[in-house]
């Protein structure tokens, strides 16, 4: 998160976004279903998913309880300024 937001500022924030895998736990698909509306708080939102993205490729399998929903829907995720650490 750009150090440019304040931490009160950053407390405020947050982004709902939807994430779907294809079969090897690769992120297929990303978008964000609720902005923020800080620019620089949601574009670093998407840069950290560009790098998962890039650098990791396949992530954990889901438990068996939700691997339908994760391979089917996605999942959505709310994500808080709140909880940004560097």
């Amino acid at each position: 998160v750009p150090n440019l937001i304040s931490e009160a500022q950053l407390k405020k924030l947050k982004v709902k976004i939807l994430l779907k895998f294809d079969i090897d736990m690769s992120i297929v698909q990303f978008k964000f279903l609720r902005k923020s509306g800080n620019r620089l708080f949601d574009d670093s939102i998407q840069n950290a998913i560009d790098r998962v993205r890039a650098e990791v490729r396949q992530l954990p399998a889901p438990p068996e309880a939700i691997a339908g929903v994760v391979f089917g829907k996605g999942i959505a995720i709310t994500l808080h300024g709140g909880d940004a650490t560097d």
